[in-house]
């Protein structure tokens, strides 16, 4: 349905602009991949998973639909580290709606249907719930299978056994779960204790800044606005490669007429971690662009520079400095590269054209994310609850709830505690 108003376009020869209610959204919308299956798990008398036999089978709609098959592998293998794990999952095409997403990708349909065996095993074991997810839980030395390379993928970190411990103390799970299954009339109290995991980001996209002859900074940020403002936040990493004050900082993002760089799409939980890695490439481009202008302006070698208060200064003469201002004048003079007249050849298309289009406007910093990853990036919760449960009706309220996430570095506090 997105393509549509960009056909119509073509045809017409005018701008053209889709609306669509709420309803309408749905409407056109996706349904959900829905699967069954079978699990078989295995335990030690102390806990620990030794065997995962895992059979799912998915129905994809009319097209190849969303991967959830996969993901269901991939979020049981991260979340409990088996010892050993045999998973087959099978996609089956239906004449039904296309399937996919309706909240989010794959990886959280199958915790509903663990977290419960997880619960068996711990009664018929003797053992409390929370340590028994606590002895299966990834840390930085952990594993998870990846569905794309066909092999098990180290983590690049992991901190669920401590999330697990700072929630059970958050919950005060110890008094709590006592009170399960409590009974007044037809209401019984609940306690219970879960995790989720979800793919943390990806690699491989293009960041884009420039410095203007104003002074201030642009970060061209290709992620939308879903409310939780990651698009400002990730555009601080390149705040603070260039040494910039937040207030001389432009953030371009909503539409392709800002010029906007070929980035990962907002959703899945990828946008922080995939983006500041962007933005700091692109950052970094600018930054080597700086001292070099510098070295050629002021003399020497841009090793004899570094950034600070918005300047490039020398390191053995404060004095002998350069301001941003000026050097993207300077950059607009010397043309090439710095000014965004020559492009690395590695950048997306989308890329290419924004930053052509930003060519000889200031000093252009621009740049695929070539860092090699070399592990997975798991975003990683444990939750407790206790509910109030009426056998009679199925009505439930909440009593209580904590949630611990594993979420790696805070890039902003505030957005952190609204989220």
């Amino acid at each position: 349905m997105m393509a549509l108003p960009a056909h119509v376009s073509k045809k017409t020869g005018r701008p053209v602009m889709w609306r669509a209610s709420r309803a309408e959204e749905y409407y056109v919308g996706s349904g959900r991949a829905g699967y069954q299956g079978r699990v078989k798990i295995g335990f030690r008398a102390d806990g620990r998973i030794t065997a995962v036999d895992m059979y799912i089978i998915q129905d994809s709609g009319a097209t190849t639909g969303y991967t959830d098959y996969h993901n269901a592998g991939s979020c049981v293998s991260v979340l409990y580290q088996p010892l050993a794990m045999r998973w087959r999952g099978i996609p089956v095409l239906t004449n039904t709606p296309s399937k996919g997403p309706q909240r989010g990708p794959g990886e959280n349909q199958m915790v509903p249907a663990i977290e419960p065996i997880i619960d068996k095993a711990a009664r018929q074991l003797g053992l409390d719930r929370v340590a028994i997810r606590r002895i299966n839980a990834p840390d930085s030395t952990g594993k998870i299978w990846d569905f794309r390379q066909k092999t098990l993928s180290p983590l690049t970190s992991a901190f669920q056994k401590e999330a697990l411990d700072k929630g059970a103390v958050l919950f005060n799970w110890e008094e709590k779960k006592k009170t399960s299954g409590q009974r007044k009339g037809s209401k019984v109290i609940g306690v219970g204790v879960g995790q989720c995991y979800h793919g943390g980001g990806s690699s491989g996209f293009d960041g884009l800044v420039g410095i203007a002859p104003d002074g201030k900074l642009h970060v061209h940020n290709g992620v939308g606005n879903l409310g939780t403002y990651s698009y400002a936040g990730t555009a601080r990493v390149a705040a603070e490669v260039l040494n910039y004050r937040w207030e001389n900082c432009v953030i371009e993002y909503g539409n392709s007429s800002r010029h906007l760089p070929w980035n990962l799409g907002q959703y899945g939980s990828l946008t922080a971690f995939t983006e500041s890695r962007t933005n700091f490439v692109a950052a970094t481009d600018a930054k080597i662009k700086l001292l070099e202008i510098a070295a050629i302006n002021l003399g020497g070698t841009p090793e004899d520079y570094t950034l600070a208060d918005e300047r490039v200064v020398s390191k053995s003469d404060p004095s002998k400095n350069l301001a941003y201002a000026k050097a993207a004048r300077l950059a607009i003079e010397l043309g090439g590269k710095y000014s965004g007249k020559e492009l690395p050849k590695d950048i997306n298309p989308i890329t290419q054209r924004a930053a052509s289009a930003l060519a000889g406007t200031g000093l252009i910093g621009v740049s695929k994310d070539n860092i090699r990853r070399t592990a997975s990036v798991p975003s990683l919760v444990s939750v407790f609850a206790q509910i109030e449960l009426d056998l009679e009706t199925g009505r439930f309220k909440i009593l209580d709830l904590a949630a611990v996430a594993d979420c790696g570095t805070v890039l902003h506090p505030q957005s952190f505690h609204h989220q």
